[in-house]
């Protein structure tokens, strides 16, 4: 009988321990606040005895993600799902840092690894300084800037450009404004030319606040584009 106590109770010890590795691994819900006084690591590669210099949370793992499901009604409240993340899962995929809009499959924003110190800095009073931490404007920007587009200021600055081929047989092309000018203003025209070219002259036909007319020397196929600012008189 002694034995077959003993018995009974190793095959209870061991039923129970199975039962406890077995619910170790179920999903674990607290329906209450969770507090947690020390770090926080969470992912497949984080071991026993992880150690925290001075991290509070630590994702660690091939797939680092934060993810924002809003499960509001889409047809009355805003409902869009969002996504942080750190680096591509893939071999061969990219460093990088960004916001991803999961609803519209869009990553309005993205920062690359390896960038470097004040690529992108937004001071306390809403100036934004790319690739300087002392911007002097609402956007300073140390270094070139390249715009794919015509440039439109609100105060009269407009740039633009013409290719050749816009121009006409008799070398004139018209450029037109969206919004009409207020104001009274100058024109900067800046020839870009295929092949070397002596006394190549860009001149202004006419303008008026809805545009004006220009006209190039010589043959159409001398001239790459023509590159033309315009600005208030006095300013500047």
């Amino acid at each position: 009988m002694l034995i077959r106590s003993i018995g009974g109770f190793a095959v209870g010890i061991t039923f129970f321990a199975t039962v406890l590795a077995t619910g170790a691994r179920a999903d674990q819900v607290v329906a209450d606040d969770l507090i947690v006084q020390g770090s926080l690591c969470t992912g497949f590669d984080c071991v026993n005895g992880e150690t925290f210099p001075h991290d509070l949370i630590r994702l660690k793992e091939n797939n680092l993600r934060i993810a924002f499901q809003d499960i509001s009604d889409p047809d009355a409240l805003p409902g869009g799902d969002w996504q942080i993340t750190a680096n591509d899962s893939a071999n061969g995929g990219l460093n990088r840092f960004s916001f991803e809009d999961l609803t519209s499959a869009t990553v309005p924003f993205w920062l690359g690894g390896a960038a470097p110190t004040n690529t992108l800095y937004l001071t306390s009073d809403g100036r934004l300084g790319l690739g300087t931490e002392a911007p002097e404007a609402a956007l300073h920007v140390a270094g070139s800037v390249r715009i794919d587009g015509d440039l439109l200021v609100t105060g009269g600055l407009r740039a633009g450009r013409v290719a050749a081929a816009a121009l006409a047989s008799d070398g004139t092309a018209t450029v037109a404004f969206a919004t009409p000018q207020s104001r009274d203003y100058a024109i900067t025209l800046s020839p870009v030319l295929a092949k070397p070219k002596p006394n190549a002259q860009v001149v202004v036909v006419s303008h008026d606040q809805n545009g004006f007319t220009f006209a190039v020397s010589g043959k159409s196929r001398d001239y790459v584009e023509v590159v033309w600012t315009t600005r208030w008189v006095g300013e500047f």
